[in-house]
């Protein structure tokens, strides 16, 4: 797949009064894939997010973040890539990292997705029985 050709889409948004800042960045973040300066997408869905989770690579800063009642978002960019979160209330959600290959798209995602989740509860293995 050549991923240095670009398709030419003209790119408008309409905004009113329905959508919030989550929207926007949620929206803004997908500029470069929509341009094709960044062709290549990969998403992970979380459940149990930390609330401690960046979701951003180590050493990366957010470039916007918005937050409702029910949602937090948030972007980050760097060479050739640009990610977005989005997190719900019941600490579920997803990454999606843009990149210019499929590899660096990867590699972000696993460096902004390494220990965001915490683990499952530990099931219990024994059933009880009764007898009549």
């Amino acid at each position: 797949m050549d991923t240095t050709t670009t398709i030419p889409v003209d790119f408008a948004a309409r905004v009113d009064t329905y959508d919030d800042p989550v929207d926007l960045v949620c929206l803004f973040a997908m500029r470069a894939f929509l341009d094709g300066s960044q062709p290549m997408a990969k998403t992970q869905r979380l459940q149990r997010v930390r609330e401690d989770a960046s979701l951003v690579p180590p050493n990366m800063a957010v470039a916007r973040q918005a937050t409702t009642a029910s949602t937090r978002a948030l972007m980050a960019e760097g060479p050739g890539w640009t990610l977005v979160a989005k997190v719900w209330t019941d600490r579920t959600g997803y990454v999606t990292v843009v990149a210019v290959s499929e590899e660096l798209a990867a590699d972000v995602l696993a460096a902004a997705t390494e220990g965001a989740e915490e683990p499952p509860d530990p099931t219990d293995e024994k059933v009880e029985i009764g007898f009549w």
